[in-house]
């Protein structure tokens, strides 16, 4: 009821982001009460402690036992911008990147050395993607630089939620996604 009082007096122009190690019926009403088209991300299995935990606005994974549990978007999407600020804090971490409908990586960023088969980023540096994913068309930049340029997926975009899959110990902020129409790039 509290937040309920407070949020009710802010401006309706405004943005926020609500964080919760669990998601009860009490917290998906506030985010659906004074959020616009609210994203819920679901770590590991729904409601239930993981490998993740948000720190000073930065959202950390930290394999255990040699798990690696994926993060997905609960909300479903078919064509969608994007813009992901992450650091792969491991000479041998790697991020792979799903998208909707893919039972394999569409993209793949290893920390280390160059090579002709993944993207390397330099660990422990913060690196940003921003791309869009429209039709079967795929565009994304690395670092304010084109990477992958109008790349055709092999199959039309279906609804699906998009998924981050670290390997190894990784950190996320400025986790953005939305809609886009088949037009909008």
């Amino acid at each position: 009821e509290d937040i309920k009082s407070i949020l009710s007096f802010t401006p309706n122009e405004k943005s926020i982001w609500l964080f919760s190690a669990t998601m009860p019926k009490e917290v998906a009403v506030i985010a659906k009460k004074f959020m616009s088209s609210p994203i819920e991300i679901t770590i590991g299995n729904k409601n239930i402690g993981s490998h993740w935990h948000s720190q000073d606005w930065v959202l950390q994974y930290d394999p255990r036992d040699q798990q690696n549990i994926p993060i997905s978007t609960a909300e479903s999407f078919a064509n969608f911008g994007f813009v992901i600020d992450f650091q792969l804090r491991d000479e041998n971490a790697s991020l792979e990147i799903l998208l909707p409908e893919s039972k394999k990586p569409s993209m793949s960023l290893t920390a280390g050395n160059d090579t002709q088969t993944q993207h390397h980023v330099t660990p422990n540096q913060w690196h940003r993607l921003e791309g869009s994913l429209s039709g079967n068309i795929f565009t994304v930049s690395l670092n304010g630089n084109q990477w992958l340029h109008e790349k055709r997926t092999t199959t039309q975009s279906r609804n699906g939620p998009l998924t981050l899959a670290p390997k190894g110990p990784a950190s996320f902020t400025n986790l953005y996604i939305r809609q886009v129409s088949p037009t909008d790039n």
